[in-house]
């Protein structure tokens, strides 16, 4: 297990979880390399946002600095477990605006095969890269899903800063009535995240997974009531495992300050 930091997160109240190993047996999709990589279908609620698909990869182009994508993931066999991202696959995110910095906040959200909510984990098993509009590693690539998300042994990410959480993410509302839903951050680049009371949610990084936050406001965060931390990860910034159920974090040039 590797974590580097190399600027320290400024703390107020919180408590920080890192730990090694909890294996997991996933029941993946039938024949992913014939799909795309997100086995999921997308609806974008908040900013603008185009999808391409091929044969084992997807690539989203966003166009605003903030952007909020529902992905439907279907547990057909009903494991509770879906593979969200089959190992040998790539998911692509792109800034298309002119924008300086962009975050994508991917809300993963399981449904039984009638289309109702259900308590399965997600598995990222394959790579994920977001790059700014002149091709160079930048942007900031987050993910949400209730249950649990799982970062597999052969997965990749490549981003400018992540997060992954199991506490869902509070918008601010949006006053003007012919704009988007609403903004990820409120002033000041505080994000509220608020998961359920007792959740038994969890972010487990399992052992050879390697997640690399590049650029001076690069970082990783891991946040949910349980966090696991196996594999390798790196920042040129800052790296936090925190372990809450409701948290107030705020991020600026790559630092943390929550409670």
């Amino acid at each position: 297990m590797r974590a580097t930091s190399r600027l320290p997160v400024r703390l107020r109240r919180g408590s920080l979880l890192a730990g090694c190993g909890l294996g997991a047996v996933l029941i993946g999709l039938a024949n992913p390399a014939a799909a795309q990589s997100f086995q999921g279908t997308p609806d974008t609620v908040v900013g603008t946002a185009t999808f391409t698909e091929d044969v084992g990869t997807t690539t989203v182009d966003v166009y605003n600095p903030e952007t909020v994508i529902n992905w439907t993931a279907t547990d057909l066999l009903g494991s509770g477990a879906i593979n969200f991202q089959p190992e040998g696959t790539t998911a692509t995110f792109r800034g298309a605006g002119d924008f300086t910095d962009f975050t994508v906040l991917n809300r993963i959200l399981p449904v039984d095969g009638m289309g109702n909510p259900f308590a399965s984990t997600v598995a990222l098993n394959g790579t994920v890269i977001s790059l700014m509009g002149d091709g160079s590693i930048g942007g900031n690539i987050w993910f949400y899903s209730p249950t649990g998300i799982i970062v597999g042994p052969k997965a990749v990410m490549n981003v400018g800063g992540l997060l992954l959480t199991t506490n869902d993410i509070q918008f601010v509302p949006n006053d003007e009535l012919n704009a988007t839903t609403g903004h990820i951050y409120e002033p000041g680049n505080l994000v509220q995240f608020r998961g359920d009371a007792d959740s038994k949610g969890f972010v487990e990084v399992q052992p050879g997974a390697s997640l690399t936050a590049t650029g001076y406001s690069s970082y990783v965060g891991l946040i949910a009531p349980r966090v696991v931390q196996g594999g390798s990860v790196s920042a040129d910034r800052s790296i936090a495992y925190i372990g809450a159920e409701q948290l107030d974090m705020t991020i600026n040039g790559g630092l943390f300050d929550f409670t």
